[in-house]
C-alpha cells in the first residue's frame, strides 16, 4: 500500500537510461530521492542554452550520454542516479542566472570630431576596465565586460554598446572631452591624481585628443 517496488533489479549503468524510471519536473523535483535510485529529471531553464551547458553538467554524472538537450523547449533531461540528478539541480540554480543587462547610446558630439575620439576614448576606457577592480557580475567572467565604442562620420556622433553600469561612466567621460572651450593665453597647471588608471598612458592619450581637436579648427 505504500507504493514502493517489492523487488529491485540490477542493470549496469550504461543499461540504465534505457530502463523504465521515475520522471520529475516542475515542482515535483522538490521530491525527488537523494539516494542510488535511477531517475530521469527535467529542468527548465530561463537564461542559458541547454546545449551549451551540457559540457559542464557531464562532468558531475555517472553516464555523460544520460543528459539530453532539450533547445527548442529550453530544457535539459537528465536520467542518472537521483543524488546526483539533485545535485545538478542545486548547480543549475547558480548556472541559470540572468546576466548583464546591455545599452546602446548615440551620443551626436558638438565639438570633437568623432573618429578622432573613438580611438582615444575606446583605450582610456579599456584601460580603467582592465586596472579597476569590480565585483563579479552574474553570468559574466572576468575580462569579459561588453563595451564598444563606435564612430558614425555621417552624424559625427559616437556609438556606445556597454553594460549598463558602465554606460553613465562613458557618457560622463565624453561630455567632458566633448567640449568647445579654446586654451587661453595664460597657461594654468593642475596636478590630478588618478586612482585607477596608469598616469603615463592616460597622459598620452589626453594629449592626441588635445591634438586631434586643435587640428580640427583649422
Amino acid at each position: 500500500g505504500t507504493g514502493e517496488p517489492l523487488a529491485y533489479k540490477i542493470v549496469q549503468v550504461a543499461e540504465a537510461p534505457t530502463m523504465w524510471s521515475p520522471v520529475y519536473g516542475g515542482e515535483e523535483l522538490a521530491s525527488l530521492p537523494f539516494d542510488e535510485r535511477w531517475v530521469s529529471g527535467i529542468f527548465k531553464l530561463q537564461h542559458i542554452n541547454p546545449t551549451e551547458i551540457v559540457p559542464t553538467l557531464v562532468n558531475f554524472v555517472s553516464n555523460p550520454n544520460g543528459i539530453i538537450p532539450i533547445p527548442w523547449a529550453g530544457m535539459i533531461l537528465v536520467n542518472d542516479l537521483g543524488l546526483n540528478v539533485k545535485r545538478l539541480e542545486r548547480i543549475l540554480k547558480y548556472m541559470d542566472v540572468k546576466g548583464p543587462d546591455i545599452q546602446m547610446k548615440v551620443v551626436k558630439l558638438k565639438f570633437a570630431i568623432a573618429t578622432s575620439l573613438e580611438p582615444q576614448l575606446s583605450r582610456i576606457v579599456q584601460s580603467i576596465i582592465r586596472t579597476r577592480v569590480r565585483a563579479p557580475q552574474p553570468g559574466v567572467q572576468p575580462g569579459q565586460e561588453t563595451l564598444e565604442i563606435v564612430a558614425d562620420s555621417r552624424t559625427n556622433s559616437l556609438i556606445v554598446v556597454a553594460d549598463q553600469n558602465r554606460i553613465p561612466e562613458v557618457l560622463k567621460m565624453i561630455g567632458e572631452l566633448d567640449t568647445g572651450e579654446m586654451p587661453s593665453q595664460t597657461r594654468n597647471i593642475h596636478i590630478y591624481r588618478l586612482k585607477n588608471s596608469n598616469a603615463a598612458v592616460v597622459a598620452e592619450i589626453l594629449n592626441q585628443v588635445y591634438q586631434g581637436y586643435i587640428g580640427s579648427q583649422y
